[in-house]
């Protein structure tokens, strides 16, 4: 095997007593799975891993209930958990040691969708944002899957609405606007994002 150590001096010091999820994958199996805290671990974390090419992540705990397998999966229904995570393709077949120098990155997009008529808001419609990244894989990239959420109206009596959406791959998320017979339009949201300048990398 090959001893992989993990540096977590680039983690932010109010991140370092939380706790991380670890996953280890191999030719699409995760082959290791475990929970750490920097703080508990001392600014380190060392592990005996295969000599091969591995997929490393690391999980902010907010996304654990949604990490399967070396892959986060978001539910249909749900948004995106606020998962701040860190991934690495490494090659550990000639080598005896490797270390990795850890620093997380947010995953996700918090979307305020304001809806402005003489109601101050949707009424009795409802809206909903529909997509094609549905998680990250195991190499860290946003999957392709189906997404769908309802979004919830802000408590501040505004006609403002909330959720959180991953990393996406294109412009093909939609807003979808429902009444009682069903659907009744359907914006381009990928597109107004994309015009607006918003970075999804």
């Amino acid at each position: 095997p090959c001893l992989l150590r993990l540096e977590f001096g680039g983690v932010p010091q109010e991140d370092q007593g939380k706790r991380l999820l670890l996953s280890v994958n191999r030719g699409g199996e995760c082959i290791i799975r475990d929970t750490l805290s920097p703080a508990r671990e001392g600014g380190f974390y060392e592990l005996e891993v295969p000599k091969d090419e591995l997929y490393v992540n690391l999980w902010s705990e907010e996304a654990m209930e949604y990490v399967d397998d070396g892959k986060l999966k978001i539910p249909l229904g749900d948004e995106c958990p606020a998962v701040r995570m860190f991934s690495s393709a490494i090659d550990t077949r000639y080598c005896e040691f490797r270390q990795i120098d850890v620093e997380l990155s947010k995953n996700y997009c918090l979307l305020t969708v304001s809806f402005v008529g003489d109601s101050g808001g949707l009424g009795k419609y409802l809206a909903g944002v529909d997509g094609r990244v549905d998680g990250y894989s195991p190499d860290g990239s946003p999957s392709e899957g189906e997404f769908f959420h309802f979004i919830q109206k802000q408590g501040n009596g505004s006609g403002n609405f909330t959720l959180m959406l991953p990393r996406q791959r294109d412009a093909s998320l939609k807003l979808d606007i429902f009444g009682d017979d069903g659907l009744l339009k359907s914006f381009s949201l990928g597109n107004y994002l994309l015009e607006s300048g918003y970075d999804w990398t």
